[in-house]
């Protein structure tokens, strides 16, 4: 093991893993499928869920 942190050994096989099927796992390149208004209008209760935990 050359990272004595597991979590960033974990991360280092699961990059190696994706690569090795074929995926960049650092890609610049993304599919953007949703607009903005549609991603709040879905997600608008994480603001209230924020607040409570805080």
């Amino acid at each position: 093991m050359i990272f004595d942190n597991k979590f960033i050994q974990q991360r280092i096989e699961k990059a190696k893993l994706l690569k090795e099927a074929g995926y960049n796992p650092y890609s610049n390149n993304s599919k953007r499928n949703t607009t903005i208004e549609k991603y709040l209008n879905v997600n608008s209760d994480i603001a209230d869920k924020e607040d409570q935990t805080g």
